[in-house]
């Protein structure tokens, strides 16, 4: 969920945005050696602050945003996954129907925690704390209400989370514009 300052009948004058979000796990998290799961099996919640700006008469742009994350417990794994600090900042803009933008994506966490079985007690694994960070490059065309975009993941620095470089293709609409005339 995304709200801006006029979304409560406020008029700051900045291009700032708070967005929250929650994740509520619905599928197996299996316990498996061998299997890196998509998920830790724990509910999330995070809440980020946004800001972009516009370097009109020129065709760019930059933005970025920070925020937490917050893991809570699994009980089914005496686990808890370390929250997160998130960071991303990007510029970007356009000639004519090309569009181009450079960001950097950041993931920071803190360690995870275990809790013992046998004794309740909890133990923070300072080793196991997350951290990635990513170049990410992209270009695009415009092609009807939308645009087709190239781009790429570039791990350039982490610690204890799968990544690897990766392409990226899709198409985006803009919000704003109608799919049909």
């Amino acid at each position: 969920l995304r709200a801006g300052p006029k979304a409560f009948g406020l008029d700051i004058g900045l291009p700032i945005a708070v967005r929250g979000g929650v994740k509520f796990p619905v599928g197996d998290f299996p316990i498996d050696a061998e299997i890196i799961p998509l998920s830790e099996g724990q509910r999330d919640w995070e809440l980020l602050v946004e800001l972009g700006y516009s370097l009109h008469p020129l065709p760019m742009y930059v933005m970025g945003w920070a925020g937490y994350r917050w893991r809570t417990f699994n009980d089914r794994i005496d686990r808890k996954p370390g929250d997160e600090r998130l960071l991303h900042a990007a510029a970007g803009g356009s000639l004519g129907a090309f569009t181009w933008k450079l960001a950097v994506d950041g993931l920071f966490g803190t360690p995870p925690v275990r809790r013992l079985p046998s004794t309740g007690l909890e133990i923070e694994l300072e080793r196991n704390t997350r951290r990635l960070v990513q170049l990410l490059p992209t270009v695009g065309w415009t092609i009807g209400p939308g645009a087709v975009e190239l781009g790429a993941r570039i791990p350039v620095d982490g610690r204890n989370l799968p990544a690897g470089p990766a392409l990226t293709l899709g198409y985006f609409v803009n919000w704003n514009e109608p799919l049909w005339e």
